[in-house]
């Protein structure tokens, strides 16, 4: 699903938390939507707690904030509804993307005060992560091409740009940035299959984990660890992290039947999400030392984080057949 569309002023502040479970000894977890929404979809969390994602209401989709203190801001892109929002920074930045037409979407930036300013390369732009320093990278798809080719590309603060490509893809997909402005990805080779890398200071190395068949980076931390998932030849999906010199150590929760990363946080706390033999999906998070703590908010029939910053984890969980936001801190 994919949001669009920011104008260029701020909904009214929309204070709307649901409950409040206990995870674990220590751990709170807070569910929310915005009010009016039918299902919620949060994507990125910063290090203070402020969660940006979307949500969909009677006429259409649009993008949401919501600061630790649980005030929501809901919001639009250029006046369109559709708005996705991707990434949000420490310093409450916000970027994403939103429909232009049909088959058209551009990028947005959200500055804290609600400002919101767009840009566009190419046929298409995908605006994925942004760092303290506003730095975003995401992709875009090339115009003129008889078939549309994903770029990956980095995009200071100034508005200055520059795309990527690995040698031998056909797409690049950048998922995640860190303040160093390194980035993390995946990309397609021309058989289709997918492999990571990593960018810094220009150069772009590919990289999977030992008996991968099929690999996609998720996170990238400061101290440059890489966490994702890979598919291996029993078509079996693990989680892994990768330390900036290369080395590679494969995890799974106890009793997974496929683990699906999201992201690391500074700490080298990696969060995602583990099928149990029922295939039903349960939240999780790893420590540094390798221990798993699972967990799923209070009427969860299945829990899906999509971020970790700090000590805070969010996502969304379903109910009913309805989706839900939720925040766990630690």
């Amino acid at each position: 699903m994919k949001r669009a569309a920011r104008t260029a002023q701020v909904c009214a502040l929309l204070l709307c938390v649901v409950g409040i479970s206990r995870a674990a000894i220590g751990a709170t977890i807070i569910t929310f939507d915005p009010p009016g929404s039918l299902s919620t979809y949060p994507d990125s969390v910063n290090a203070l707690g402020t969660v940006t994602g979307f949500y969909a209401d009677s006429s259409g989709t649009h993008g949401f904030l919501r600061t630790a203190d649980g005030t929501i801001t809901s919001f639009d892109a250029s006046g369109n509804n559709g708005t996705s929002p991707m990434g949000v920074n420490n310093k409450g930045v916000v970027t994403g993307s939103f429909p232009v037409s049909k088959h058209h979407v551009d990028g947005f930036i959200r500055s804290s005060d609600g400002a919101i300013a767009t840009f566009a390369f190419g046929r298409s732009t995908e605006a994925i992560a942004i760092n303290d320093k506003g730095i975003i990278t995401g992709f875009y798809y090339l115009s003129g091409t008889q078939r549309a080719k994903a770029w990956g590309f980095v995009r200071k603060a100034d508005g200055t740009m520059k795309s990527f490509q690995l040698s031998g893809a056909i797409d690049t997909y950048p998922r995640a940035i860190n303040e160093a402005g390194i980035v993390t990805g995946n990309y397609l080779d021309s058989t289709r299959i997918s492999h990571g890398f990593v960018r810094g200071n220009g150069t772009v190395t590919s990289f999977d984990p030992p008996g991968s068949i099929g690999t996609s980076a998720s996170g990238i931390n400061k101290a440059g660890v890489i966490a994702g998932t890979y598919e291996d030849s029993q078509k079996a999906y693990h989680g892994f992290i990768r330390t900036a010199d290369g080395t590679f150590t494969s995890f799974d929760p106890a009793k997974s039947a496929g683990t699906f990363v999201t992201g690391i946080n500074d700490k080298g706390i990696v969060a995602g999400s583990y099928l149990d033999g029922s295939s039903v999906e349960h939240g999780f998070l790893r420590t540094v030392d390798g221990k798993f703590k699972t967990f799923d908010p209070s009427g969860s029939t299945s829990t899906e984080p999509q971020a970790i910053a700090a000590g805070y984890i969010t996502g969304f969980y379903g109910n009913n057949n309805v989706e839900h936001g939720f925040l766990r801190t630690q």
